[in-house]
């Protein structure tokens, strides 16, 4: 086998989570990856901190407090303006597509046993 068919394998399996959690909550994705790159910068502003000077230098406590504002004042509010939109999308089922029943998971549900009932006299 190639030594590719794997790495194809792994790749549609990931997008294929991807594809689910797309269709699942759309608003999920995006508020995940802001948290995701949030922490990453942060971690990488601290190594960089404690890499420069011992860990004493006031351009990392610095870089932390723009770090912060960055996120939290200037970014976040569109992030979670564009998740509660998206995710009311979702639950208006704007999302849906036009050809699935919304009555699907239901259809069996009030579905009447034909009973034929024989009286004996």
């Amino acid at each position: 086998p190639r030594a590719g068919g794997a790495h194809h394998r792994a790749s549609k399996r990931s997008s294929a989570c991807c594809g689910w959690l797309k269709r699942r909550r759309p608003a999920l994705l995006n508020y995940a990856l802001f948290w995701f790159v949030y922490h990453l910068f942060t971690v990488l502003l601290l190594v960089f901190a404690l890499a420069a000077d011992g860990g004493d230098s006031v351009l990392g406590g610095c870089a932390e407090e723009v770090n912060v504002f960055v996120f939290f004042f200037v970014l976040q509010p569109f992030v979670v303006y564009r998740t509660l939109l998206e995710d009311s999308r979702y639950w208006q089922g704007l999302y849906r597509s036009p050809h699935t029943n919304l009555n699907e998971p239901l259809l069996g549900a009030w579905t009447v046993p034909q009973v034929r009932l024989t009286l004996n006299i």
